[in-house]
């Protein structure tokens, strides 16, 4: 009868954890593609072009947007964070703006609530440019963007009164999950 030593053991043990890392590594990398996100129009918020318009933009859309009278547009543009209570976020909130005759258009802010879900903030557009799909863009754009950044789902609210958006966020495939102070929440599945 054979005798094994703790030594063979090891190198069995070894063996069968190098094999199993190759095969993950391996699979890992034939799954799962880099995600490249690009979307015609849509271009990196910039603070020197951007930040006045997305301002005025805001301010004349405040209702539609927030519930908050207090939200401070200028500190989400310059911290990229959601707001100035919750600091993990600072940074993380992506801004993505579709200009036309460098006039911002468009404009939407999303960032990585968890480690599975990703949250768009705002969509807004300029009442010259509304009807030609813009927000479609900004909020495929933003679902890529999130899927790349790890997001297995994408949440957003809207007023209960703008029956024009939630019309157009269940057209994206978004359910509603829940109706609270005057706002439907929806999210959607990222395949």
């Amino acid at each position: 009868m054979r005798k094994y030593t703790p030594f063979y053991f090891f190198k069995r043990v070894a063996l069968i954890v190098c094999l199993s890392a190759a095969a993950g590594f391996f699979y890992f990398k034939s799954a799962h593609q880099p995600i490249i996100c690009i979307v015609e129009g849509v271009h990196d918020y910039d603070p020197v072009k951007d930040k006045q318009q997305i301002i005025d933009l805001f301010n004349a859309d405040h209702y539609w947007l927030t519930v908050n009278d207090d939200y401070d547009i200028e500190h989400m543009l310059t911290s990229r964070s959601p707001n100035k209570y919750e600091s993990r976020y600072f940074g993380a909130m992506k801004i993505k703006v579709i200009r036309d005759s460098d006039q911002v258009a468009a404009w939407s802010t999303y960032y990585m609530r968890s480690i599975y879900e990703g949250k768009i903030l705002f969509v807004d557009v300029h009442p010259e440019f509304r009807k030609k799909r813009y927000a479609k863009r900004l909020m495929q754009f933003a679902e890529c963007d999130l899927k790349r950044q790890g997001a297995h789902k994408v949440t957003l609210a809207t007023r209960t009164s703008n029956k024009a958006a939630q019309i157009a966020y269940e057209r994206m495939g978004y359910t509603k999950s829940g109706i609270s102070e005057g706002f439907v929440y929806y999210e959607k599945r990222l395949k």
